[in-house]
């Protein structure tokens, strides 16, 4: 369980990270 939360959590920061970079390149 733990390790589940914690590799879904990494996976939405990086595509959180990567939305916005596109968005402040802008």
């Amino acid at each position: 369980m733990f390790q589940t939360h914690s590799h879904r959590q990494g996976s939405i920061e990086l595509v959180n990270i990567e939305d916005l970079v596109p968005q402040d390149h802008l």
